[in-house]
């Protein structure tokens, strides 16, 4: 039954090139891999995270596989808190540093923040009819995410590697990833890693076609407060040092240039309007996206250089 509306105006209209834009844009990323991270202050905005899952949902109907990875910083600082306990910081890289107790409630803030966005992506799914789950998992689960300590007798860790075939049987199921960043160690302990780290990571190993990493703003700014649409990997450098990225957002255009130097375009936008939806599926895209460095350029990730070099010549 058509749906009624009060006067014409009001109908949608679609035009046969906007129609075959947006099918050419979900054939190209059909089959594709896309990490999406959001970090915990998307989690405790209710409508945020409605918007990032129900988008997610739509791109895994259209056979895009997402992979969602998420953080809590902000819960993991209030649990802690509570506890009254008070972690030092990294100096260089203001990471929180973490021993055997902080990693402990670092893990349950996150297993607890994981539950509430599978439970929520499924109780959406249902609501859309479609027969798509979220899974859950930590990185120390089967070994997913193995990481390294950042420094002696820490339990802060360092991303290592992803196990890629893991997350490309993954993408062959009705299931969408929801990861967060406790890590295993070498020696089988729990690390707690920097969750755009862990996004990148899973990026470069599975080979996604996009990182999209979620904020609350509509991406990077210029001075004067006007969004950009794309940045050069030097660009992002002079943006740093004059200081016009700087606070939240420096941390994560550093993890997506980590990204774009190996070769996969980074895109930081928000979920507000379909800004997912709009980045993959219309020519516009949104937010503003990281390009990757030109082939000859791009820096390969330590474990494929290691492999170059075991191979004969």
């Amino acid at each position: 039954m058509r749906k009624e509306f009060k006067n014409k105006a009001e109908r949608p209209m679609l035009d046969e090139a906007t129609i075959d834009a947006v099918l050419d844009n979900i054939e190209k990323y059909e089959g594709s891999t896309i990490v999406i991270k959001f970090g915990g202050e998307m989690i405790a905005n209710e409508q945020m995270l409605d918007d990032i899952l129900r988008q997610s949902i739509t791109l895994k109907r259209h056979k895009v596989n997402v992979i969602l990875v998420h953080g809590g910083g902000t819960q993991i600082d209030d649990d802690l808190a509570a506890r009254g306990i008070q972690p030092g910081k990294d100096e260089v890289t203001g990471k929180r540093m973490c021993d055997e107790t902080v990693v402990d409630v670092a893990y349950d803030t996150l297993r607890r923040l994981n539950k509430e966005v599978v439970q929520k992506l499924n109780t959406i799914a249902k609501e859309k009819g479609r027969n798509i789950v979220g899974m859950g998992e930590s990185g120390y689960n089967g070994a997913l995410i193995r990481a390294v300590p950042m420094h002696e007798n820490t339990r802060t860790g360092n991303f290592e590697m992803a196990d890629a075939e893991a997350f490309k049987n993954f993408a062959s199921m009705n299931k969408i990833p929801v990861i967060y960043p406790i890590c295993m160690g070498p020696d089988n302990e729990t690390l707690n890693v920097n969750a755009d780290d862990v996004a990148a990571g899973i990026a470069l190993a599975t080979g996604a076609s996009r990182l999209i990493m979620v904020t609350d703003v509509p991406g990077v700014w210029d001075k004067n407060r006007n969004p950009i649409e794309e940045l050069t990997i030097a660009q992002v450098n002079g943006l740093i040092a004059d200081g016009t990225i700087s606070g939240g957002m420096k941390p994560k255009v550093e993890a997506a240039m980590s990204v774009a130097k190996k070769g996969i375009n980074v895109v930081i936008t928000t979920p507000k309007n379909d800004g997912l939806l709009n980045e993959l599926f219309t020519e516009k895209g949104s937010g503003t996206m990281i390009l990757s460095l030109p082939k000859e350029e791009r820096l390969l990730p330590e474990f494929l250089r290691d492999l170059n070099s075991r191979s004969p010549s």
